[in-house]
């Protein structure tokens, strides 16, 4: 609940931020996208333990700066939760982004994530710096579609746990004119633990859809 009222917090100091850029410069070089999707993925531990269908609302904003969209800062989060065989899973994964285009709209991303896993009982907290690529481009007319791939090397744990972790996204969107952009996309990562002894590797992965507009 946290980290939702902060990731509120800063969407609402980004668009304060737009409201002020455009009223003070009169130009579109500050430009706002925020989104809100349902994301069910499957998450499979391996090693026996069923796979957990986590109903997941996911939630995204996106700030561009500069001349077409040189500079992009992103914030992220989902949550859901499932249970099996009477085991409950709470899932809440926070991630930030700051991106630079180096060409035609593929960004270079420097990341952090922070996700918190909790089974019954028992919780951890798994943070790490990555980096990433980002592109953007125009199937047709009003069919923009964005693809990404992040890598994190080490996300830490307590106890000595460390995953390295592997995300990839792709996603297409309609422009609906002067409405909202409908999106639809799938998401997917994958965990290597450093330790077999103490963890198993993970694999998150699902579709999703929701709608997104732009300020």
């Amino acid at each position: 609940m946290k980290k939702l009222l902060v990731f509120a917090l800063v969407i609402g100091v980004l668009l304060a931020g737009v409201a002020f850029a455009e009223d003070e410069q009169g130009n579109g070089d500050v430009k706002v996208n925020l989104a809100a999707r349902y994301y069910p993925y499957t998450l499979h531990f391996g090693r026996g333990i069923p796979d957990y269908n986590i109903n997941s609302f996911f939630m995204e904003g996106n700030l561009f700066v500069g001349k077409d969209r040189k500079w992009k800062g992103s914030l992220e989060y989902h949550t859901g939760s499932d249970t099996k065989q009477g085991v409950k899973l709470d899932s809440n994964q926070f991630t930030g982004r700051v991106g630079y285009d180096v060409w035609e709209k593929l960004y270079l991303t420097l990341d952090y994530k922070s996700h918190r896993m909790k089974i019954a009982n028992q919780s951890r907290t798994f943070n790490g710096m990555g980096f990433g690529l980002e592109k953007e481009f125009e199937l047709a007319p009003q069919w923009p579609v964005e693809a990404a791939v992040h890598y994190y090397p080490t996300l830490d744990g307590k106890d000595g746990l460390k995953y390295r972790n592997f995300e990839y996204e792709v996603q297409v969107k309609y422009q609906i004119p002067n409405a909202v952009d409908v999106q639809v996309g799938y998401k997917g990562e994958s965990w290597d633990g450093f330790d077999q002894s103490n963890g198993t590797d993970i694999t998150i992965s699902g579709p999703y859809f929701g709608i997104s507009k732009e300020f």
